[in-house]
Parts: C-alpha cells; structure tokens; sequence
C-alpha cells in the first residue's frame, strides 16, 4: 500500500526511503543510546551485522558485491568492538564514582561524600529555603567491644550497625560516616520534631542488633544528636549543633 510521505497523519516509521511503507513483519529497533546499547534496558550492546541490514545508503544489499559487503562487515565488526569497549568502560567508570565516594567496608557513603551531599543541600535551602534536618549517631560501645573482644569484633559492630542503619532508611535520606564511630543522615523535608524522633528510632535499632563473637553474643548501643537545618547554615555549623545536642542527650541520659 502506497502512502504519501508528506501526509502529516503519516507516521515517519511508516515511510521507507522509496516512499512505501515499511515491511510490517520487520521487528521494530529500539532506540540505541549514545554506547550504541539499548538506552532503556542498560544491557550490553547488540552486535550489530551487516547481513541484518536491508540496504546501505539507499542500496539495496543484494546490489553490492561481495568485496563491498565483505568490507562493510569488517566496519560493522569494528562499530560493535568500540561499542562494546564503551559500554565497559561506562560500567567501569560507575564502579570507580562509588569506589570513590563509598566507604568500602560499611557499603555506605563516607565522609566526604556524606558532607558533599550536604554542602548541595544547604546550598539548595539558601536559595530555595525549605525544611531538613540532620542526624548524627555515634555508636557508644564500639571502644568497650574492642577492648573486650578486640579489633576484628569492633569493625563487625559497625558493619552491623551500618547493616540495620540500611535496612530502614526511607526513600531520599542519606546515610553516610561522619567518624570513625558515628553515621550522619540527612532528612530532607523534616523537622526538629520530626528529626528527633527519627534519631531516636535510627538509635534503637542499632541497639536492638546483636551479633555473635566467637559465641559471644555482643549487643550494640547507640546516642543520637539532631539538628534542623537553617538556610543560613554552613556545614561547620550544622556539625557543631548536631554534635552539641548529641552531648546534651549524653549527659541527660547519664545524669
């Protein structure tokens, strides 16, 4: 069936280089990203062949001679080998950015990455304002552990305590290490209120993980410090109330 391939109703898809529409049966390509793989599924590239192809330019396959489709082939096998050099080196490119920002043993951001989504949040909140809180929470048994059971049980309490911390994070808060001994989170959108309530919880259920040690069962324990962030805030200052509060609580609980 004839189309006119100037009919704005005419989809393009319908229209081939000669003005026909295009062999319904062919399956439909998807849309390849810039790697030369599917954009959609993530996928490694498709190779692509030249016997695939139904023409060249507008000449028709069956029209060049073998020499011609011979040497197409060998640009089509070239196309897919960077196609595929790129995708890996995308893939690998991703594994180094976490390299870089997470902490390796706890699987969580770590300190500089952690104050770096900070430092975007405040600068957001200055011009936007808005509500966010932080948290900090500094594991309080983690010296006794090592002294009781050594190094090796002190670095297992805070992969347990980084574990249960991850179990229950919601959807836009961010978990990372402030210390050697304590996590920060950000809440986005909370507020003192909220945030203090939040810390308490984040607090207990580090307190309710227990693990064993050589069949030793270790308990952890937890405090917690909370701020609401101000847009007139800076990091240092965001650090130094929560870190305030945190002393506050302390000498509450142990007064």
């Amino acid at each position: 069936m004839d189309v006119n391939p100037m009919d704005p109703k005419t989809p393009p898809s319908a229209v081939g280089s000669g003005g026909r529409r295009r062999n319904e049966e062919r399956p439909e390509k998807r849309h390849l990203g810039a790697s030369g793989h599917d954009a959609h599924s993530g996928a490694p590239p498709a190779e692509r062949n030249f016997d695939d192809e139904v023409s060249l330019l507008g000449i028709p396959r069956k029209d060049l001679s073998a020499p011609v489709r011979a040497a197409i082939q060998e640009l089509f096998d070239e196309i897919n080998e960077l196609r595929q050099k790129l995708y890996q080196s995308r893939g690998h490119e991703a594994y180094l950015e976490r390299q870089v920002e997470e902490d390796a043993t706890l699987g969580v951001l770590n300190r500089r990455a952690l104050l770096g989504r900070l430092a975007r949040l405040l600068a957001y909140m200055a011009q936007n304002g808005g509500s966010a809180s932080f948290v900090y929470i500094v594991m309080r048994n983690v010296g006794e552990i090592h002294l009781v059971h050594g190094h090796g049980a002190a670095s297992r309490a805070m992969v347990e305590a980084a574990s249960a911390l991850k179990e229950v994070l919601r959807d836009g808060e961010v978990l990372g290490m402030l210390d050697a001994s304590g996590f920060g989170v950000i809440l986005p959108t909370l507020g003192a209120k909220e945030a203090r309530a939040r810390g308490e919880q984040l607090a207990r259920v580090i307190a309710a993980r227990i693990f064993f040690w050589n069949t030793t069962p270790v308990r952890l324990g937890a405090s917690y410090g909370a701020y609401e962030i101000a847009p007139e805030d800076d990091i240092n200052s965001v650090i130094d109330a929560v870190d305030a509060d945190l002393i506050a609580r302390f000498k509450e609980e142990f007064s």
